[in-house]
């Protein structure tokens, strides 16, 4: 059908129940023109609480079929006129969007009416074919270099993708991309370098939805991100106050890939995402967090991650934080593999007073949970910390600090709220602590101390659901290890703390066990 129209009522369901059947019918007759007999007014079945896991989502393959057209884009000789075509370019994106020339159908929002009783119930939302649809799925929008200022693409939907891409050699910049509610595209080889401004601009690349309207199958590749100013030697207060995050996702099957993400407050945010992914990405230069996630069936995987800056004492750095809250349903089916995280790098040999932490999920409940094979160098005793998740598998990691004071841990403890963690597993690991395998009340291992973490009062660490295996605690001298050790753990020595080091040098002088060559 053309149309579909959601209705939402502002107060409720009984709202329209108590106007009756002819209420109904005078508020189809007074939209008039706007419904056409195909039109299907639909009233939510508004539930209690959210359901304990979403449905599965139908991500899509982002390839490019064969036989779509190829359209120009360049904002130096192109002219609103002009018909796409190598010879005769579009200048920018106002036109097209404008004249709805972009995606085979549309949404948007309208305001409803009066009902008979004189309230105002709410906003249909609707999707309708285009007609004027010239790009549509299977297409690609080449752009030359130049600058095209702000991108908004909201509400444009195809079945398959299309591609809005840098021309060979091209470097297109915009001041910020933003793909509201919109389905199967894909974004490649664009540059935003995004003014400092306002807390409410400050995103470089968005996606989120409108009500009822999620945006799915959006792809982001190979994409640079980034102020407008450099981080470095900047005001720390006014970085926190008016620098812009890098990408920020609110949808289902998206994907950040292949991309370098520098000079911002966090670098990718998944917010209650479904099948979403962060893959093999560059993020340096950022003062809150790497990476913030929220949501079911998310991958993050192959992102090097490092030289966070200070914001002032606002909120402690994490290379990769899941942000959750109790009222949300259990998120369920999450995987982090094979990243790099430094606190910082030999390009920045100088660290900030700020210590960045590791991987860390601290709130909110969570199942069905694998963390492997990465490699992490924090300076803060986190080095992957689990509280009170459920399911998860913790294997083939490397943690090592690079504070002498702080040897970084890998662990499973209970939450803020003394929720203890159940079936998880910690496996073949080589980290500079595991307070699980400490088996006393008030011990210490590798002088850290049990007692300070959330543990019940008088608890010890073997009273939790937690299952280690075939882990070796990496010990530097001046460390004392817990007589409590479980004598299951292997013990090395080490020099000392890790020390300012690049990636590859990272992963040559700390190498991933065997196990993770092999995914």
């Amino acid at each position: 059908m053309d149309h579909f129209l959601t209705l939402r009522l502002r107060r409720g369901i009984a709202r329209l129940a108590s106007i009756g059947t002819t209420g109904v019918v005078g508020l189809a007759m007074s939209l008039g023109a706007t419904m056409s007999p195909a039109t299907v007014l639909a009233v939510p079945n508004v539930p209690n609480r959210a359901p304990a896991l979403p449905p599965q989502v139908a991500c899509d393959r982002p390839v490019m079929p064969a036989g779509g057209h190829v359209f120009y884009m360049d904002p130096v000789r192109g002219s609103d006129s002009g018909d796409g075509s190598r010879a005769h370019p579009w200048r920018n994106f106002g036109a097209l969007v404008s004249k709805r020339k972009l995606g085979e159908r549309l949404r948007s929002s309208m305001r409803l009416p009066m009902l008979p009783d004189g309230a105002q119930p709410g906003v249909f939302y609707r999707e309708q074919a285009n007609p004027d649809g010239k790009v549509v799925g299977g297409d690609t929008i080449l752009l030359a270099s130049g600058d095209y200022g702000e991108l908004v693409l909201n509400g444009i939907v195809n079945k398959r993708f299309m591609r809005i891409a840098a021309a060979p050699g091209a470097r297109p910049v915009f001041t910020r991309i933003v793909t509201a509610f919109s389905s199967h595209m894909i974004l490649q080889g664009l540059v935003v370098r995004g003014p400092m401004g306002p807390k409410s601009t400050r995103v470089l690349v968005g996606a989120a939805p409108q009500n009822e309207f999620m945006p799915d199958n959006l792809v982001y590749d190979h994409m640079d991100l980034g102020a407008s100013a450099p981080i470095a030697g900047h005001d720390p207060q006014d970085w926190y106050d008016n620098a812009p995050n890098g990408v920020m996702m609110r949808g289902d099957c998206m994907t950040i890939s292949n991309s370098r993400i520098h000079d911002v407050r966090t670098g990718v945010g998944i917010i209650r995402g479904r099948d979403d992914q962060v893959l093999n990405n560059r993020i340096s230069g950022f003062s809150d967090d790497g990476i913030d996630f929220s949501g079911d069936r998310l991958r993050i995987r192959g992102n090097w991650i490092t030289d966070h800056w200070n914001n002032n004492g606002a909120l402690h750095p994490d290379c990769m934080q899941g942000q959750s809250s109790s009222w949300h349903w259990p998120y369920s089916g999450l995987t982090i593999d094979h990243n790099v995280c430094i606190d910082h790098t030999s390009e920045r040999a100088v660290p900030d007073k700020e210590v960045m932490q590791g991987i860390s999920m601290f709130d909110g409940v969570w199942k069905n949970i694998v963390i492997t094979c990465n490699l992490v160098l924090p300076r803060a005793y986190h080095g992957i910390a689990l509280y009170g998740m459920d399911n998860a598998r913790i294997e083939n990691n490397v943690v090592v600090g690079m504070d002498p004071k702080e040897p970084s841990w890998i662990m499973a403890f209970y939450s803020k709220e003394q929720k203890a963690p159940r079936g998880d597993v910690i496996r073949g690991n080589w980290a500079t602590g595991f307070p699980n395998a400490d088996q006393g009340k008030a011990g210490t291992l590798a002088g850290l101390k049990t007692g300070e973490l959330h543990m019940k009062d008088g608890g010890s660490a073997d009273e939790l659901s937690v299952t280690m295996a075939n882990n070796t605690l990496a010990v530097w001298p001046g460390t004392k290890v817990s007589a409590h050790l479980d004598p299951k753990v292997k013990i090395v020595r080490i020099d000392g703390p890790a020390k300012p080091m690049s990636v590859p040098e990272a992963l040559r002088r700390y190498p991933l066990p065997a196990a993770c060559q092999k995914t």
